[in-house]
């Protein structure tokens, strides 16, 4: 194999399925050879962070396959050798997502150490706190999710992991503000934290806040939206409806994004804070008018009242009953039952 590698084989080349040399040896879990291919990889100065082209695992990386098949020594050579750690598929799993595709679960683990030292949420996951105190330490990102969108805070279950990730948070300007920690935001201001640093995923503080005195605090200290196009602001509006983010919605709204704006399955933010159950957007209501219903005639006969705006859509009949309870409610008009969306 090094005989090849150094009379200059190509290492794009694929077989009949679609496999290059390094993927055919990931699959098959020789992880000696990997690990001279991949010496070969960097030393031709090719990507190794390329994506699989074969249908079956398309899209994925060779760390997500390594980390799915339970290849230790290889996960721990691709993170050596500057594999991206939060990288993610076209589902939206990361390394960490394809290590639960490991059924022998002290092998799962012996993967999550590897990765640790990269990955605070894989730190978490292994319930050592000394782990996820060196990742903080390290300057992993303490805002990687999951492809649920879970953070390590939201998958801890051990009290001393707990507390290495809070003691970390105390110097995260990201966190303060996502968990709507004002006086620590404000600490961490007269600090020197700069409002307009972004994190991995190029958000700034801002974005990730939930509620509006957060993102008031912020805006004080000079926290700004970076100007778009009209069209970005409202695709930004609803990745931000995806994800919860109710200090981004808030910020493209007040920037001029139309509430309205729909993505090519005609679904608007609202409608995606609804699908995807995210109350503190969906409370903070910034597409409803203040107080305003209208009154309509049902098909039995009955009146009912519901809110309405002159600015927003009104929540879909799909989302009425698919909503979380604090956005919707049911009642009884006449022979039926009608779903409206609270004020």
């Amino acid at each position: 194999m090094a005989a090849a590698v150094a009379k200059g084989c190509n290492m794009h080349e694929t077989d009949q399925a679609g496999y290059t040399s390094v993927e055919l040896a990931v699959e098959q879990k020789h992880e000696a050879t990997v690990e001279v291919l991949l010496e070969a990889i960097v030393a031709a100065g090719m990507d190794i962070d390329a994506r699989y082209k074969v249908r079956r695992e398309q899209g994925q990386t060779l760390l997500m396959r390594a980390s799915a098949l339970g290849l230790t020594s290889t996960a721990a050579k691709l993170l050596a050798l500057g594999a991206d750690i939060a990288a993610k598929d076209a589902d939206g799993k990361g390394a960490f997502d394809h290590t639960k595709e490991i059924k022998d679960e002290e092998k799962r683990a012996a993967v999550l150490a590897v990765m640790a030292e990269y990955s605070v949420l894989c730190a978490v996951v292994t319930g050592k706190a000394d782990l996820v105190a060196a990742a903080v330490a390290k300057g992993c990102n303490m805002h990687e999710t999951d492809q649920r969108c879970k953070t390590a805070l939201d998958v801890a279950t051990n009290d001393e992991v707990k507390a290495a990730l809070r003691q970390g948070a105390r110097h995260s300007l990201f966190y303060a503000a996502e968990q709507g920690m004002l006086e620590l935001v404000a600490d961490l201001i007269k600090e020197g934290a700069d409002v307009n640093e972004r994190d991995q995923a190029g958000n700034a503080a801002v974005e990730r806040a939930q509620n509006a005195q957060t993102i008031d605090v912020l805006k004080e200290a000079g926290a700004t939206m970076p100007e778009f196009p009209v069209e970005k602001k409202n695709n930004l509006l609803l990745e931000y409806a995806k994800k919860g983010a109710t200090g981004g919605a808030l910020m493209e709204l007040q920037a001029g994004a139309d509430v309205n704006h729909k993505d090519r399955d005609s679904a608007t933010a609202l409608h995606w804070a609804a699908i995807k159950g995210h109350e503190s957007l969906a409370q903070g209501r910034p597409c409803w008018a203040q107080g305003r219903t209208s009154t309509r005639q049902t098909r039995t006969g009955a009146r009912s009242t519901r809110p309405q705006c002159t600015t927003s859509p009104r929540l879909p009949r799909c989302c009425w009953r698919t909503g979380p309870k604090s956005m919707r409610a049911a009642t009884k008009t006449g022979g039926g039952q009608h779903y409206t969306t609270l004020p």
